[in-house]
């Protein structure tokens, strides 16, 4: 738990809202001298779904980036996401939430009701600040193959993605082609130790932000 202050908790539904929303609590961390934390809420049976790893961890370097708490909460069946929001809002002190609602007619609102009220419900002395977004537009299509055998290794200082089992110790994953270039190119899905990586390989090498936590399990 966080030392106890009046927290911000960010809640990002949608990786592509999310340097807006983080930034957005930022400018209130300074302003209020307090901490941020961000949640995202996702239904556990994305897990497999490779599109959706690279989404939480673009969401990831935002949170990193402004040295923010970053909790990834699974959605339980029967469970709402205004429920987990509060859950973690008493558990860290949050008094105040900040998120994005795509722009909804004030009849929508009125029918369907919002997340926004259900918090009020969920939490009786928060405040939430609702910042416009736009609707995403989600792809139709993935734009990764279906996953195969890769295996990460480290050659020179360089970690590098292999289809071919080496003859050095390396570490068992699935590898996801992107579709668009017919190089050894998209992403690597490895358990190294029992730490999980999503990994961004470009023509067979891993790109060199992955270098320093990777290197904790290489030494």
């Amino acid at each position: 738990m966080l030392e106890k202050k009046d927290n911000i908790l960010i809640c990002v539904s949608n990786y592509k809202n999310a340097k807006e929303l983080i930034e957005r609590g930022e400018q209130e961390k300074k302003a209020f001298k307090s901490e941020c934390i961000v949640l995202h809420v996702y239904r556990p049976e994305s897990e497999e779904d490779i599109s959706r790893e690279e989404e939480r961890d673009e969401i990831q370097q935002w949170a990193d980036k402004y040295r923010a708490t970053m909790i990834f909460h699974p959605l339980k069946s029967g469970q709402r996401v205004s429920e987990v929001i509060g859950e973690v809002a008493r558990a860290n002190d949050v008094q105040h939430i900040i998120l994005g609602q795509a722009v909804r007619s004030r009849w929508d609102l009125l029918i369907r009701g919002s997340l926004v009220n259900e918090l009020f419900h969920e939490l009786d002395e928060v405040d939430v600040t609702i910042y416009k977004v736009k609707k995403s537009s989600a792809s139709s299509e993935s734009d990764y193959g279906k996953g195969i055998t890769g295996y990460l290794l480290k050659e020179n200082n360089t970690y590098k993605m292999t289809l071919d089992e080496p003859g050095v110790p390396a570490y068992r994953g699935v590898f996801y082609q992107n579709l668009h270039t017919d190089f050894m190119t998209g992403l690597l899905k490895v358990n190294v130790g029992e730490e999980p990586f999503v990994l961004r390989v470009t023509e067979g090498e891993v790109h060199s932000h992955h270098t320093e936590n990777l290197d904790e399990f290489f030494k």
